[in-house]
């Protein structure tokens, strides 16, 4: 008899299974993981069937050993190798991913103390918390599957000190195992701290130690482990049987790393654990995304905000000497100031391409096509949504006298100006590697203050929170980008409203900032856009570093553009054409990069495109 194996290796794309000869006495089963010999060494493998043939012609080694039985069922095998297929890597590399170097470690993993915090919610929250509840209990509406099963995703709109409340109130209704999903390290550590969710919780990410990932590996898998909170490992390994996957924060790029093997979405993994246990599936975050709305049973969405200023920085009377620091700005951040709490002023300027603006009237240029805002790489404008190429002109289309000059203004600079209106009070920025401004009375900060600082059910200390210039995250690289500004809008709402302080939002887009306030009318008009121009979910939007697009577009009959500043080739697929792309470009040599931007949209989903 012989043994067909996955090796627990990072192998390139090409490998798949190996034989092994099953030495007499030894009982070994598909499922079991094995120790075997591989090029000089003892490793372990995954065993994936038995066999009575081969087709190995030159004599095979012999498994040595089962070291751990019934690691896996067969659904975990085929959810796994879907997984490698499904961003054309090897399924050795998947299985690494999922149990890492074991060592027969078998003693209990260290579980999660418990907390018995007192939090308080809004009103509003009690009741959204309360209606998703009444929708579990009901018999829902499932949405069907390529594998026959049916799986019930609702998608929420829910700020962070929501979702946590919701993960507790879970966990009460949940009779078996419960998955709960994080984007970063830090919020899994904070959920166990600050939520109760009972004796039987541990949390596995990139810190735990090897020995304790072992542990919780061996207690998910029996059964022994009731809640889990996680990172992309939590949604990988098998488990005994879950109830619920709760996914936390599900629009932030945190859940994809695009900078190292495998490149896994934790979308992707969370969802393939639910529809394998056909386990109840649940989204949350400020605003949920397009492919939710495609996938989901049901939509929860909060009340829309009413708290917010919108300020528009291209009127006359709000401009003062400091770009950016508005007349109505200044007067509420004294009004705070006066009322002795802070004000929490948001900048986010790394990473964002150069505007042109109107050095008269402040109008932004913006594709006249579709509406977004263009790529500027003089003499020409380039709108990366549609497609639009273009002069950028002399004078302003708007005012027809003002010039048109590239802006640009930072943090440091914004610092200095404010120190200089409000000498009495101090001024700090918060940002990656700067953190001494968390205690300053006007803080300036960047995304890394919501990622990494504030922590849910803070202390209310700010009266005023602001958005500097709520259009600046329109990247015009990035399909995503008006989404992501959207949410960020929602976002600083909902912290203004946590904080019981007021919410000013500045943009030079009034208009477009104005439609992304009622989350359900926006999303609808996005899904339509993105269907408009075939993007997720309504296509998958594959890349290919180090790869040519003439090439690539040669063996898989599919359209892909160069990006020559980035060494790679894109391509928008439609889904029912993402398989056999996969299986193609899966040919090239490794280093061929591939990244796959499909989420949990797949096949199955009504808002395909053929075309």
């Amino acid at each position: 008899m012989y043994l067909r194996v996955f090796p627990i290796l990072r192998l390139p794309r090409r490998f798949g299974v190996f034989d092994y000869e099953i030495p007499d006495g030894l009982n070994v089963s598909a499922g079991d993981l094995v120790h075997v010999p591989f090029h000089n060494r003892i490793i372990l493998a995954v065993a994936v069937a038995t066999t009575e043939q081969t087709e190995v012609r030159s004599k095979l080694a012999q498994v040595i050993d089962v070291a751990y039985h019934a690691a896996l069922t067969e659904s975990d095998i085929s959810r796994l190798v879907s997984l490698a297929e499904s961003i054309a890597q090897s399924p050795p590399t998947i299985f690494l991913s999922t149990f890492g170097k074991l060592t027969n470690e078998q003693s209990a993993p260290h579980l999660v103390s418990s907390n018995n915090s007192s939090l308080s919610l809004s009103k509003d929250q009690v009741e959204q918390l309360q209606h998703i509840l009444k929708l579990i209990r009901q018999d829902p509406t499932k949405t069907l599957t390529p594998q026959n099963l049916s799986v019930q995703h609702i998608c929420c709109q829910l700020g962070t000190e929501a979702s946590f409340t919701l993960a507790k109130l879970l966990r009460q209704k949940t009779k078996e195992q419960m998955l709960i999903v994080m984007p970063r390290e830090r919020d899994v550590d904070l959920l166990a701290k600050l939520i109760n969710l009972g004796p039987s919780t541990a949390v596995l990410h990139g810190h735990t130690k090897p020995y304790e990932r072992e542990k919780i590996i061996r207690a998910w898998r029996s059964g022994r482990l009731s809640t889990l909170i996680g990172t992309l490992q939590a949604t990988l390994i098998p488990a005994q049987k879950i109830d619920t996957v709760l996914l936390m924060n599900s629009g932030t790029d945190d859940h994809f790393s695009n900078r190292r093997n495998p490149r896994l979405d934790n979308r992707l993994t969370a969802a393939a654990q639910a529809l394998q246990h056909n386990a109840l599936f649940i989204t949350t975050d400020f605003l949920p995304r397009p492919e939710e709305l495609a996938n989901s049973s049901s939509t929860i969405y909060s009340l829309p905000s009413t708290n917010q200023i919108i300020i528009d920085l291209k009127k006359p009377d709000e401009q003062t000497d400091t770009q950016l620091l508005s007349e109505t700005l200044i007067s509420e951040i004294n009004k705070a100031l006066q009322s002795r709490k802070k004000v929490l002023l948001f900048y986010n300027r790394k990473g964002v391409a150069k505007r042109v603006v109107c050095s008269s009237c402040c109008a932004m240029v913006i594709c006249g096509a579709c509406g977004n805002v263009p790529s500027i790489k003089p003499p020409n404008a380039h709108c990366l949504r549609c497609g639009s190429i273009w002069p950028i002109p002399d004078k302003c289309g708007a005012c027809t006298t003002g010039r048109l000059n590239l802006k640009g203004i930072g943090n440091a600079h914004l610092e200095k100006a404010l120190t200089a209106l409000f000498p009495a009070f101090t001024v700090g920025r918060v940002e990656k590697n700067h953190t001494a401004g968390t205690g300053a009375q006007i803080q300036l900060v960047t995304e890394y203050f919501f990622s990494s600082i504030v922590k849910p059910f803070s202390k209310k200390e700010y009266g005023l929170v602001a958005d500097l210039a709520a259009d600046l995250s329109l990247n015009p690289e990035n399909f995503r980008a008006e989404e992501e500004t959207a949410r960020k809008l929602h976002r600083i709402s909902n912290f203004g409203k946590q904080q019981n302080a007021t919410v000013l939002i500045q943009t030079w887009l009034p208009n477009l900032i104005d439609e992304m306030r009622n989350a359900e009318a926006w999303l609808n008009n996005e899904t339509a856009t993105r269907q408009n121009y075939k993007l997720p979910p309504f296509a998958a939007q594959v890349t290919v570093r180090h790869a040519d697009a003439a090439a690539l577009t040669a063996i898989t009959n599919q359209t892909f553009t160069n990006i020559p500043e980035k060494l790679e080739a894109t391509g928008r697929i439609p889904y029912h054409k993402l398989n056999e792309v996969i299986t193609a470009i899966a040919s090239l040599p490794d280093t061929a990069v591939v990244s796959i931007d499909q989420t949990y949209a797949s096949s199955h989903s009504t808002h395909e495109s053929k075309s």
